[in-house]
Order: C-alpha cells, then sequence, then structure tokens
C-alpha cells in the first residue's frame, strides 16, 4: 500500500512540476513566445462541405478526416481554423492525403474581418503526385493583427481512385515572432 501511494505522490509532483516549467523557460528567456505556442488543430472531420452536392461526395472518419469517396468528381470542403492570439502573423497547416495519381489536392485560405468581407487570400496550394501517407500544405504570414480575421481553409479533394479515397487529416494555425 505505502509504495502506490509513493507512486501517486510521485505522478502528482512530476504533473506540478511540468505545468511550470514552460512558464518559467519562457521568463528566463530560454524559449521565445512563438516556441511557447503549441500549434492549435483541429481533426480534418470538422471540415464542412460546401454545399448538399458536395456532402453527398464525403466520407466521414473521426480518425483519419474527411474524404472524398466519389470516384468521378472533386469535392469542396471548408475547414475554419482556430486561433488564440491576435498579436502576431501567423502560420497555417493543412495534412491531407492525395491518392489520386492524375489529380492533386488543393487548399487555399481566406480570412474574413468581422463584418465577413474577404480580406486575405493566400493563393493555391497543391499536393504533387499521389501518396498514401499525410503530406503538410503550409500557409505562412497570415495577417493575424491586422484584420482581426477569421480564417477558413477551402481545400478541392480530388476523386476516389482504384477505393483509395484522399482525404484532409488535420488542419491547423502557430504563430510567428
Amino acid at each position: 500500500m505505502a509504495r502506490s501511494t509513493e507512486k501517486l505522490s510521485s505522478t502528482i509532483t512530476k504533473s506540478r512540476i511540468g505545468r511550470l516549467v514552460a512558464p518559467l523557460a519562457l521568463a528566463l528567456g530560454v524559449v521565445t513566445p512563438s516556441a511557447a505556442h503549441a500549434w492549435i488543430y483541429s481533426s480534418g472531420a470538422a471540415c464542412t462541405p460546401k454545399n448538399s452536392t458536395e456532402a453527398a461526395k464525403l466520407e466521414y472518419d473521426h480518425v483519419l478526416g474527411m474524404g472524398n469517396k466519389s470516384t468521378s468528381s472533386s469535392a469542396t470542403l471548408y475547414c475554419p481554423f482556430t486561433h488564440d492570439d491576435d498579436n502576431v502573423a501567423a502560420y497555417g497547416e493543412v495534412w491531407v492525403t492525395d491518392q489520386n495519381p492524375s489529380s492533386n489536392v488543393s487548399c487555399s485560405i481566406r480570412g474574413r474581418n468581422r463584418y465577413g468581407t474577404v480580406v486575405y487570400y493566400s493563393g493555391s496550394k497543391s499536393t504533387a503526385g499521389s501518396s498514401s501517407a499525410a503530406d503538410s500544405l503550409l500557409f505562412t504570414g497570415l495577417p493575424v493583427s491586422e484584420y482581426r480575421m477569421a480564417f477558413t481553409a477551402m481545400c478541392s479533394l480530388p476523386p476516389s481512385y482504384n477505393g483509395a479515397v484522399s482525404r484532409i487529416t488535420n488542419f491547423g494555425m502557430d504563430f510567428q515572432d
């Protein structure tokens, strides 16, 4: 009985120490504020279809994310980013698997101000070829503070190929110094 009490006490102490390490490192200048930030990720399952026609093409998987099961046409999804800092520019990242050797996954990011007007457009980024491994589409310099924007990735997933489904697995943001 004493042994399990010691182990529990040790675990609680480690947990308390762990919560102090990041703020202490930041205060001492060992890490920068952006290094203290963690990426804020969401599952691709949080993306939504562009409309009901697109919804019929999609395969929802809470682990693998949202995929296009259509064998004949691309599907368009919207993925809303979550961020908690409006004082710096940000990185946006969309992780995708492109299973179609003839067509690429492509994404762009739009930023809307509080009035709903699109005031930022990233331009489009695409995968190059197909792979069952997830690939990152990285967007740098998103101007979070300039307009206090809400960012959304708009992605086009190619049709499935020989039963293999292209999908959005994750998406998220981090912040630059």
